[in-house]
């Protein structure tokens, strides 16, 4: 039996010229992202400047008014979009066990079932969570709702990782232990997209800055390079 994660199949990613609205007013203007690389892919902006819209649209969940949109696996094929790891500021949980989250997350993705257990007790144990499985997901304090939420994500083996602002409001214990696990991933091939205000979380993290600014890219530039000028 193959060991978790020993062989990542990313997912490329990409929005190109795109222009997309919410609620009537334009919140992307003619916006080109690609993400085809492993790395992590850091965007930075101030409030409202689109870094939410950037990823909805990327996804898919939110419809462009032009442009293309596209998620492909490595032979050229579409991706499911169950091949995208998603995770919010703010932890959405189903109201089951610890264990019934992650089961429910890796029956969606189609993992093969004899594969589930060692599965659900590595994506656990890479994000600390030691209470009994049984235990409902409710009773988690915030900090450990979020490491159940990326450890559910991580559980349908994604081919890229997407944080929209993941860590905020997060104690730095837990800040630590999710920007060391994503980044070994990224170091193993996944790709990861991490919306962050934080700058000194960026330099820490980032392989490849995005800056957007009104709906627009400003820079989009290696992270050396951001960070020397």
């Amino acid at each position: 039996m193959s060991k978790p994660y020993a062989n990542l199949h990313p997912v490329q990613m990409s929005i190109k010229d795109a222009t997309a609205s919410l609620a009537g007013q334009e919140v992307l203007h003619h916006v080109t992202v690609e993400i085809n690389v492993p790395g992590i892919t850091v965007v930075l902006g101030p409030n409202g400047a689109g870094k939410s819209s950037l990823l909805s649209a990327m996804v898919g969940l939110l419809p462009l008014d032009k442009g293309q949109q596209e998620i492909l696996e490595k032979d050229g094929k579409p991706a499911s979009i169950t091949r995208v790891g998603y995770v919010l500021q703010k932890p959405v949980l189903l109201r089951r066990s610890i264990a019934g989250n992650i089961n429910y997350a890796m029956a969606a993705a189609g993992i093969d079932r004899k594969r589930r257990p060692d599965l659900k007790r590595h994506v656990l144990d890479m994000m600390n969570i030691t209470h009994d499985p049984k235990l409902s997901a409710f009773h988690l304090s915030q900090g450990e709702r979020q490491r159940l939420a990326v450890a559910r994500v991580l559980a349908m083996e994604p081919g890229i990782l997407m944080l929209d602002e993941a860590t905020n409001s997060l104690d730095q214990e837990t800040v630590s232990l999710l920007e060391k696990q994503i980044r070994t991933l990224a170091k193993q091939g996944l790709p990861v997209v991490w919306v962050t205000h934080n700058i000194d979380q960026a330099k820490r993290i980032a392989n490849r800055v995005i800056v957007i600014k009104d709906g627009r890219i400003k820079t989009d530039c290696l992270a050396k390079d951001y960070f020397t000028t």
